[in-house]
């Protein structure tokens, strides 16, 4: 007995050790992602925003500040600053091709307020404004016809009177994220609790994720939701019978780094990270497309449609893998990884710091490496 368990472990460790290698032999050939230029930003920038398009990119910062650029050129096109006694950004991203929105809190007149304003790019100009009276630590979410901000949806464009968004957590506080169709989809901690509301109608899918939803993401269709805990332990459901569809993750009790969960842009598809692990999903059906290992706890994740993902880790490792061949498309080494964008199926944003500097390097991912 004892010997037909180590033989079976034995084996199982030289498959480990041959997969580790065959990664490390990936690792090697894999090409340099081509360097396209890059451009300084702001000190204190914290997040990347690209437009459908690929067009344009916005970089969100903590001093009150969005700065919008051009992909093609990096041209800084303009600055979005937040005034008043304490702004600070809660909110931005872009609207369509031509058009983004910008929420940021304002202590004017002795009172905390939130501000959204949608702002056309070409040409330059004002859309829409709303001024809501509560500032609070909430983002601000917004789409083609709808903002959400705590307790209001609005119809900016036909600017009819605001209704009352449900969330699953008492102080809006979780993950907070406004759906196509103007539906809200809200996160409770503690209570493991997870609420899917619209206040149009007023339907509220609500129901116990059972694992505390660390983070959680909806598909671009509203057909999928996925939640992971901080362990890594992961589960996915479908909408609106939230039935369970499986597990994408189990947990691990030495995990030190928080789990994460993307969404493709438009496939039903989707990524999760925990520490230096990386695992790609098809959702119609579950299944595991593939997984990776990163040489450090990953940083910044990010997925494209068909399998296509990037991921940076600790020790600035920036990778973009193909999940359906389980391929290193480029890779390239930089001192650190804030954030990720793909403006399209083979260019890169990544945000950088370096030296109290913040930049964001442009890179085009090599053509033969498709094949």
């Amino acid at each position: 007995m004892r010997i037909g368990i180590l033989f079976f472990t034995i084996v199982g460790l030289a498959g480990c050790q041959t997969d580790k290698l065959a990664v490390m032999d990936q690792r090697l050939a894999a090409p340099r992602l081509i360097s396209r230029g890059s451009i300084a930003v702001d000190a204190s920038a914290e997040k990347l925003r690209v437009d459908e398009n690929g067009r344009y990119f916005l970089v969100e910062s903590s001093s009150g500040r969005v700065d919008l650029y051009e992909v093609e050129n990096l041209n800084e096109i303009t600055t979005f600053r937040a005034v008043g006694d304490f702004p600070s950004i809660n909110g931005s991203g872009f609207i369509d091709s031509n058009s983004y929105f910008v929420g940021y809190i304002d202590g004017k007149q002795g009172a905390l307020r939130t501000f959204v304003k949608v702002l056309q790019v070409e040409p330059e100009k004002l859309l829409y404004e709303h001024v809501f009276d509560v500032g609070a630590d909430v983002p601000v979410d917004a789409n083609v016809d709808y903002i959400a901000y705590r307790k209001s949806l609005i119809d900016w464009r036909k600017e009819n009177s605001a209704l009352d968004v449900w969330s699953a957590h008492p102080g809006y506080s979780g993950i907070y994220k406004l759906t196509d169709s103007g539906r809200v989809f809200t996160s409770n901690l503690l209570e493991k609790t997870l609420l899917l509301h619209n206040p149009r109608t007023d339907q509220r899918i609500y129901w116990s994720a059972d694992i505390k939803p660390f983070d959680a993401a909806i598909t671009r269709s509203e057909k999928h939701v996925i939640a992971i805990d901080d362990t890594g332990s992961c589960k996915v459901w479908r909408i609106p019978e939230v039935e369970p569809l499986g597990r994408c993750g189990w947990g691990a009790l030495s995990a030190h780094k928080r789990g994460h969960v993307v969404v493709a842009p438009h496939a039903e598809q989707f990524a999760v990270s925990v520490d230096n692990q990386v695992r790609v999903y098809s959702l119609e059906p579950l299944m595991l497309l593939n997984e990776f290992v990163m040489p450090a706890a990953v940083t910044a994740l990010i997925l494209a449609d068909e399998g296509r993902v990037a991921v940076a880790d600790e020790q600035g490792n920036l990778e973009v893998w193909d999940a359906e061949t389980a391929r290193v498309l480029g890779r390239v080494r930089l001192p650190y990884i804030a954030d990720l964008a793909f403006p399209t199926r083979d260019r890169l944003l990544a945000l950088v710091p370096e030296d109290g500097q913040y930049s964001v390097f442009t890179y085009d991912i090599p053509p033969n490496s498709h094949l």
